[in-house]
């Protein structure tokens, strides 16, 4: 385990400083960083990167996702831009599993029902659990079935799921290698769990080093890799990979890791409070004016943007990992 009595390491010390890593197991994870108070480590086995803590103090998180009110008075064709459903019907579309006549989805942390409704669009059968329940009462609100609890797979009794959604949820958790165990109990044979996570691997988060906005949420505790994928999946499941990334995607990253570099060290030596932990979306929705000079800022990075873009598509390093695992067949 961590030594989590031993002061922080500084220096040579922090570079020789070395752990177990949560995520494979190895005896190859260093000290790589602090950020917001807490050490980090990446591990030399899988390069994985987690957060230094023990099990209470995991389970301790109390971070807030809050969508904001605005949304749950949305009509259901602003909820559906919101939430992004045109995209997630073209992701389901793309991963389907193969041979089935109605598909029976389980969406595990579904957040307020995303990938629900588009599944539902599609015509299959879908059922989501979130532990938020404000999250969860503007999925019921759209008609969407949402059970309010953390993920367990002893309370699923009507398992046999053609597709598990894992949807910016396993970077969450604390002991992957057994979540996913117990997540693929809940697939029947040849059943597909699909996960979608930050890539710790990315140019994005390589270029922004400790800065990298996806270790803001304080709860992040483990961010992963491709090379992670071997000790995360079972033996003998069927494990495929690929990447993907907004076309802007590197070099926004970048200016937000920028500017909160910047902002810490105007912080430094300062009695100013700490830099807040990131804990989810704007608590009103934007007017016309601002939706549209926003736009015209994307459409001026993205363009701006391509060079790094296509380096990282062609290194296989974007930013998001889109991971799927098929269990094993009878």
């Amino acid at each position: 385990a961590m030594d989590r009595r031993a002061p922080p390491a500084k220096g040579r010390c922090a570079r020789r400083s070395m752990a177990h890593c949560r995520v494979c197991g190895s005896a190859k994870a260093r000290f790589a960083f602090h950020r917001q108070g807490r050490r980090y480590w990446k591990c030399d086995e899988c390069h994985s990167v987690t957060a230094d803590m023990t099990a209470e103090q995991y389970l301790a998180l109390a971070p807030s996702y809050d969508l904001g009110s605005w949304i749950e008075s949305a009509d259901l064709r602003s909820a559906r831009r919101t939430l992004g459903v045109e995209e997630k019907i073209a992701v389901l579309r793309r991963h389907a599993p193969p041979n089935c006549e109605k598909i029976r989805m389980l969406d595990i942390g579904c957040g307020a029902g995303g990938y629900l409704l588009a599944a539902k669009e599609l015509g299959w059968e879908a059922i989501g659990v979130d532990p938020s329940e404000p999250h969860s009462r503007i999925g019921r609100s759209l008609g969407l079935d949402i059970r309010v609890a953390p993920f367990n797979s002893a309370d699923c009794q009507d398992a046999g799921f053609d597709l598990v959604m894992l949807s910016h949820v396993i970077e969450h958790i604390y002991d992957q290698r057994a979540f996913v165990s117990d997540v693929l109990r809940v697939l029947r044979p040849g059943g597909v769990l699909l996960m979608i996570t930050p890539n710790a691997a990315s140019l994005a988060s390589r270029i922004s080093g400790r800065f990298w906005p996806m270790f803001k949420p304080v709860d992040h505790v483990s961010m992963i890799t491709p090379s992670a994928l071997r000790f995360i999946a079972p033996s003998d499941a069927n494990c495929r990979w690929r990447t993907t990334e907004y076309e802007s995607e590197v070099l926004t990253t970048f200016m937000v890791a920028v500017r909160d570099c910047l902002r810490e060290l105007r912080r430094s030596g300062s009695d100013t409070a700490a830099e807040p932990a990131y804990g989810g979306a704007p608590s009103e929705a934007p007017d016309l004016a601002g939706r549209l000079l926003r736009s015209a800022k994307e459409k001026a990075i993205a363009l701006l943007s391509w060079p790094l873009h296509l380096l990282a598509k062609g290194l296989r390093r974007q930013a998001c990992l889109v991971v799927e695992i098929e269990k094993a067949r009878m």
